[in-house]
């Protein structure tokens, strides 16, 4: 019988909606690194990062919210503390490592596929 948390092999694609933002007619438009770096001070290098975590939160937030894993259950895999997992996925906390975020994305049972193009 299979494990009804377990995601699918097929991965939902997710587009964060902090990595985008309005443009004029109300169209959405993505959010670059540079510019995201850019506002917040930052590198460009730092953009992307932040840019990335948001992506894969969002990814897991969706698994959690679709039923194929529990908050409880990462937080068991991942030996994170509860309080620091919920925080994440939640977004109220504020410093949080991509190295954090990946293990929360293992603890999960997900994986996450990249695609790299020239930027704009």
């Amino acid at each position: 019988m299979a494990n009804p948390r377990v995601p699918n092999k097929e991965a939902t694609k997710v587009r964060a909606k902090s990595t985008q933002k309005k443009g004029r007619g109300g169209a959405m438009k993505r959010e670059t690194p540079q510019s995201l770096a850019q506002k917040l001070g930052v590198s460009p290098a730092r953009g992307l990062e932040a840019i990335l975590k948001v992506q894969i939160i969002t990814g897991i937030k969706a698994a959690v919210k679709a039923g194929h894993v529990t908050e409880r259950e990462i937080v068991t895999r991942s030996g994170i503390p509860r309080i620091t997992v919920a925080g994440i996925l939640n977004g109220s906390e504020q410093r949080v490592t991509l190295d954090r975020v990946l293990q929360i994305l293992v603890a999960a049972n997900l994986t996450a596929e990249m695609k790299i193009k020239r930027a704009a």
